[in-house]
């Protein structure tokens, strides 16, 4: 445990360092190590100051190849803390990372992307992301199902049946 009576959110950070430097890498399990730290963290704080530092080390980490896992920890995250901005940032910056080919996980991101802009973008961001992963995937069946699902209800909306 790295909470308790008297200490502090850096001799937290630090402790849950040492732990993660202590951990045996190289599987999917290491960036969730991470990711409930970072938990932890922002549980004990009460904000996301800390959390962040620590996801952003292990975004920056070479043993956490997991780059999906932690982003997907730190979006719902900061939509918990109610920071919509923050979590729409990620979703840039992990599409930036797929564009580089620093990540595989391009299907499960624009899927994630796209939920999001319907739930706290409204339609037209929604409709933006959906043609922008469209465009990124367009023999992927689950991203062509995803985007007809985003378009059609609005295109239905805005008819008028007689």
């Amino acid at each position: 445990m790295i909470g308790g009576p008297g200490v502090t959110a850096a001799d937290r950070r630090r402790r849950a360092y040492e732990m993660l430097d202590s951990a045996y890498p190289a599987d999917r399990g290491y960036a969730l190590r991470w990711c409930e730290q970072a938990q932890v963290m922002y549980k004990a704080d009460g904000d996301m100051k800390e959390a962040r530092l620590l996801l952003r080390s292990a975004l920056g980490c070479s043993r956490v190849a997991d780059y999906a896992s932690v982003y997907k920890a730190w979006i719902a995250m900061e939509l918990h803390a109610g920071n919509v901005d923050a979590a729409r940032g990620l979703f840039l910056e992990w599409g930036r990372r797929i564009y580089a080919g620093e990540d595989d996980s391009g299907v499960d991101f624009w899927c994630m992307f796209i939920n999001f802009e319907v739930w706290k973008g409204g339609a037209d961001r929604a409709r933006a992301v959906a043609r922008a992963a469209a465009e990124a995937c367009p023999s992927d069946p689950t991203i062509y199902a995803k985007s007809l699902k985003v378009e059609l209800p609005w295109e239905l909306a805005g008819k008028r049946h007689c």
